[in-house]
This record gives C-alpha cells, structure tokens and sequence, in this order.
C-alpha cells in the first residue's frame, strides 16, 4: 500500500524509515503529438455525419455498392 499524506509525506507499506531521494526520479516519457494512425480515427469520428450523410446521398442517386461501405464505415465506427 502506498499513500500520499499531507506536508508531502508518502506512506510506504514495509519500508519502515526508508529515505526517498526525490531528485533521483526519472521523468515519464510522454508524445503529444498523434501518430498518423490516431489522426486518422480521430478524423472519421470527427466526420462521422458527414460519412452518414453520403452514405444516405449515394442511396438516393442509386449507386447502392458505395452507400452500402459507406453505411458499414458509419455503423463500425458508431459502434
């Protein structure tokens, strides 16, 4: 069990008077930035309606193969 208490205190379960040394701690790598396959699914959530509204577009005039993907690409990623 490990515990942060008050005036930075940390409670260590079975390490009775162990000293930290705080300036030893290693900073956690981070990235902020998207990798191509994350901006990709960001951008079809983001179009989900755009996706749906061709999908219904290509019914209307139609080309029933397209709308049909189209439908199936909405629904997979409502889902």
């Amino acid at each position: 069990m490990a515990a942060i208490c008050d005036n930075d205190t940390v409670v260590i379960d079975g390490a009775h008077g162990a000293s930290i040394r705080w300036k030893s701690f290693y900073y956690v790598a981070a990235t902020t930035n998207l990798s191509w396959k994350g901006w990709f699914a960001t951008l079809l959530m983001e179009y989900q309606f755009a996706i749906l509204v061709t999908a219904v577009a290509l019914f209307g005039v139609r080309i029933i193969a397209g709308g049909f993907l189209l439908l199936l690409l909405w629904m997979y990623l409502w889902l």
